[in-house]
């Protein structure tokens, strides 16, 4: 019901456009543009239209706010292509390859959903319908930063001709943690059509003292 008396949000009326360094500089990627279109995250549910802005610090969320997956509309989608949409956060404390604690290489997934229709997503659509019409390779599982305040980007790339997602039977075997971003990309020709980036911060759980992140 909620979805049907949404308007266009003014953030996306200011700036079309999301700078992407907060993405290309932390993990190096290779031939990624600068700047892509603004992607349409409404995280607003029963708190009301909760928009991501065009900076990936200008947004930020109360971490109950992401406990469902959001409402997302890309008006920027070509309507005969697939395309695939994912929930990666960026300052992950995963590991090194020796082991060693410390800020992990490449992101962790937290959500990845393909086979989307791109007449479909210029619609605000709710994260039932993306899973009606697509394919969720791996389950939302919402942000939860273990300490202080983290980023997480969303990401929507369209799909080559022919591309098939993979499938796993176990949500506990995919590689979430160190997800290999780069290799995502240009499977996906660097196809990226838009996106948005946003913060939330640790809260204290009183049921859950283990500080263990949701993704995992």
């Amino acid at each position: 019901l909620w979805t049907a008396i949404l308007t266009t949000p003014s953030v996306a009326v200011e700036s079309r456009q999301v700078d992407l360094s907060f993405l290309t500089v932390k993990y190096g990627l290779r031939g990624v543009p600068t700047t892509i279109p603004l992607l349409e995250v409404d995280y607003g549910y029963d708190y009301g239209p909760l928009w991501t802005g065009s900076v990936c610090n200008s947004t930020e969320f109360d971490l109950d706010e992401t406990y469902h997956p959001p409402a997302i509309r890309c008006p920027d989608c070509q309507g005969d292509r697939n395309h695939s949409v994912i929930l990666i956060g960026l300052d992950d404390p995963g590991k090194d390859p020796l082991g060693k604690k410390g800020w992990g290489k490449s992101p962790l997934l937290h959500w990845a959903i393909s086979n989307l229709n791109g007449t479909k997503l210029q619609d605000l659509r709710e994260y039932e319908l993306l899973v009606d019409e697509g394919l969720e390779i791996a389950e939302y599982r919402h942000p939860y930063p273990k300490f202080g305040c983290q980023r997480y980007a969303i990401l929507i790339t369209e799909e080559p001709a022919g591309w098939r997602p993979p499938f796993y039977e176990d949500q506990n075997e995919i590689p979430r943690r160190n997800w290999p971003v780069q290799q995502w990309l240009e499977v996906h020709n660097k196809q990226l059509k838009a996106g948005t980036c946003f913060q939330t911060c640790h809260i204290e759980d009183p049921e859950d003292d283990s500080g263990t992140c949701s993704a995992l």
